[in-house]
């Protein structure tokens, strides 16, 4: 069980990394439409 606890964790690190990489470009487009 603690490997997929581990795996759980890396996965979501993953998923929450790809989220703000994500809502930065998203506001880099607004800021550069809006300029």
């Amino acid at each position: 069980q603690p490997y997929l606890i581990a795996e759980g964790k890396k996965l979501f690190s993953y998923i929450f990394i790809g989220l703000i990489i994500i809502i930065f470009i998203l506001s880099l487009c607004c800021l550069l439409n809006f300029a």
